[in-house]
């Protein structure tokens, strides 16, 4: 009897997980991958690039690896950024890990971020989240990976779709399989992102040098075994800049000294000269703007052999 009445509560947990996924809205504003199969194959990178592009958000939303693929030809690039993420030990292991041993020519390339160096970076972020995902979800998620789609709570605009309400902002992403996300948000605010990132420092998380210690015994660690490092700082609003160097506790030039002297190349961007539509993340075409150039400098920087 107990047996029969839990199959019954499972086939009706079915059917209305069915039910409530046949009447979610369509969503043309995300586009490309299915999103946790996105972030799963991700996981999944092994020993397989040449380039691997490291970092948070602003490194995941933009740069892009085909962009960037017009000055670095014939290279196999990834973007392995995560939300919110810090260069803490186990995410500086996994981005050596994803890079061929066999490659005549492996590159890490770093977008720091004051955020990035942050303690609540380094032990909670998107990294950390997909990494410990319990393995039958994960298995779940890779063999029926549109399954999520009918999971998933519904969001605040989808929400007012059903019910007829007034619309509300939209956030449009594309997942790339190369690991980048094309984004960009209607209407835009590009003061959006400038409250939460005040809070944050404010209130007590702000840049630890200890984290930049770290990060540079990785760099000196990658140089040993022969893996070019290059790092620079993403671009965001000129309001976001002026704010992280205001209370973050970003000291640029002691980061960048302390990059350099353990071999890494440091290359110096235009750091407001790209469209962000919340002041911290580059619009699609921004962002593809931006790695063109990134690739230039990159190229540029390779062809000096003391790099």
């Amino acid at each position: 009897m107990m047996r029969e009445r839990l199959t019954a509560l499972v086939l009706v947990s079915a059917l209305l997980t069915g039910a409530f996924g046949m009447t979610r809205p369509a969503q043309p504003w995300v586009q490309g991958m299915q999103e946790n199969l996105f972030w799963l194959k991700k996981m999944q990178w092994n020993r397989e690039f040449d380039i691997a592009l490291a970092g948070d958000s602003r490194m995941f939303r933009g740069v892009s690896p085909e962009d960037l693929d017009r000055s670095l030809p014939g290279l196999r690039i990834a973007n392995y950024g995560f939300s919110g993420c810090g260069f803490s030990r186990p995410y500086l292991d996994a981005i050596g890990g994803i890079l061929d041993p066999r490659s005549k020519q492996r590159i890490i390339v770093l977008g720091v971020t004051p955020h990035s160096l942050t303690p609540n970076a380094a032990r909670n972020n998107g990294y950390i989240d997909k990494k410990n995902l319990d393995p039958f979800s994960a298995w779940v998620f890779l063999t029926f990976p549109g399954i999520s789609t009918y999971l998933k709570p519904y969001s605040s605009v989808e929400m007012r779709m059903l019910t007829g309400g007034p619309p509300l902002a939209k956030y449009y992403a594309r997942y790339h399989a190369s690991g980048w996300v094309a984004s960009r948000k209607d209407p835009e605010d590009p003061r959006e992102a400038l409250e939460e990132y005040r809070r944050m420092f404010e209130g007590g998380n702000t840049v630890d040098p200890a984290q930049e210690d770290e990060l540079a015994s990785y760099v000196r660690k990658w140089r040993a075994q022969g893996i070019r490092v290059i790092g620079f700082r993403p671009p965001v609003s000129r309001e976001m800049l002026e704010l992280e160097t205001r209370i973050s506790g970003f000291d640029e030039a002691r980061f960048v000294n302390k990059f350099k002297a353990a071999g890494g190349v440091w290359l110096d961007i235009d750091q407001t000269g790209y469209h962000s539509y919340d002041g911290s993340h580059l619009e699609e075409k921004a962002a593809r703007r931006f790695s063109r150039d990134l690739g230039t400098a990159i190229a540029d920087a390779l062809k000096n052999p003391a790099n």
